[in-house]
């Protein structure tokens, strides 16, 4: 009966969204952890997955943004109960009107239907996610090839120029 309670004052407790209660036991990184584990099959076997890491990441992005209703409350029955669907939009259709961002290049739909994956739980195959867990640090982004970096800079100034000149 408490658990019952706690269910309906508190109805997004898993993920934490709405309240101030950081220290909360029935808080849950779980959700985090299982696409982190997907990320990991994906680097395993980057040719057997329609998707990509930009993908997961937006998946992520969103269960902590609220700007959908696909994350919000614990089960289908409380989001049904809420009137989700009337008053929010759904992620997937984000993602469905955008589906060329989230296509995975080096998808091979014939490789992975002739046998089974069977990822590796061995730590050196395990990756650090930095895309996901490292992306908002500068010190962490990824570097740029100087010769690159340079013929970048040089298009900049032409262009700069040119607008000077334009104007």
């Amino acid at each position: 009966m408490m658990y019952a309670h706690a269910k309906l004052e508190y109805p997004q407790q898993r993920v934490g969204h709405g309240d101030d209660r950081y220290a909360d036991a029935d808080r849950s990184p779980i959700f985090l952890q299982w696409i982190d584990c997907v990320y990991q099959v994906t680097q395993q076997f980057p040719y057997a997955f329609e998707f990509n890491e930009y993908f997961l990441i937006t998946i992520l992005d969103h269960l902590y943004s609220c700007l959908f209703g696909t994350f919000l409350y614990n089960t289908e029955r409380e989001r049904v109960g809420h009137e989700l669907r009337r008053k929010t939009v759904s992620v997937w259709s984000m993602i469905n009107s955008e589906i060329d961002l989230y296509l995975n290049p080096f998808y091979c739909a014939e490789a992975g239907q002739e046998k089974v994956i069977i990822p590796s739980p061995a730590i050196r195959h395990l990756k650090f996610w930095k895309g996901y867990f490292c992306r908002w640090n500068p010190r962490m982004r990824l570097q740029v090839c100087i010769r690159r970096s340079s013929h970048l800079f040089a298009m900049h100034f032409t262009l700069t120029l040119t607008e000077c000149l334009i104007c």
